[in-house]
């Protein structure tokens, strides 16, 4: 726990410094900028420890290593961090989201289990990658790179956040089934991911509506 402390409170600096600078550069985006950086960091580190570990009960229950560690505070600090930059137009799901995963985290973190568990769903940055890049792609007045960076978020999304995370949500709901030792808090976190699942659904939907309007157009 005192590493995930030391390590939280080091990425919070990180995170402060390099909004600061991209304060410098871009004052009205530099959350955006700030976005883009930890979604391309978190997604290649998950993607290199999910390569790692195979995704079953036990790693999903038990398993943590220091690379895991480095990941989930890397996450939490930045979440931290971006809470505080959040404005209304941002919406009331983003403080939901924000919020919500930042109380998830610390529960798990709290109860030494899961931390593989949590990871995995870490790799749903990637979809914010080509979200960023697309909001920064516009602003440059770039049409055609703004139009395939768009299409790779929708994709990226629809395929991660919606598709792969339903298969690994089943088999969580599998493993704590099948889980005693632990049940009740087991039980109290595959409610939490439903919750964070469906939030997804409600952005899988608004994102749905805008391409049949722009189609409608």
């Amino acid at each position: 726990m005192i590493e995930i402390i030391f390590l939280t409170f080091f990425f919070l600096i990180f995170w402060t410094f390099t909004s600061n600078k991209f304060n410098q550069y871009d004052r009205k985006n530099r959350s955006t900028y700030n976005s883009l950086l930890h979604s391309i960091i978190i997604s290649f580190s998950t993607l290199i420890n999910l390569s790692k570990n195979e995704i079953n009960c036990y790693n999903i229950t038990y398993f943590k290593s220091y690379q895991t560690d480095i990941n989930l505070s890397l996450f939490l600090s930045y979440l931290i961090i971006d809470t505080t930059h959040l404005k209304k137009k941002d919406g009331i799901s983003m403080y939901i989201h924000h919020i919500f995963l930042i109380v998830m985290l610390l529960v798990i973190l709290l109860n030494k289990t899961y931390h593989f568990c949590f990871s995995i769903f870490l790799i749903n940055e990637v979809s914010t990658i080509f979200l960023n890049l697309s909001y920064i792609i516009k602003k440059k007045s770039l049409s055609w790179l703004y139009i395939i960076s768009k299409i790779l978020f929708v994709t990226s999304f629809y395929y991660i956040r919606i598709y792969q995370n339903y298969k690994v949500i089943d088999i969580i709901f599998g493993c704590i089934k099948n889980n005693d030792n632990i049940y009740y808090y087991s039980v109290s976190l595959l409610y939490m991911v439903y919750l964070y699942y469906l939030l997804n659904i409600y952005w899988s939907i608004i994102i749905f509506k805008k391409i049949i309007n722009l189609f409608q157009k």
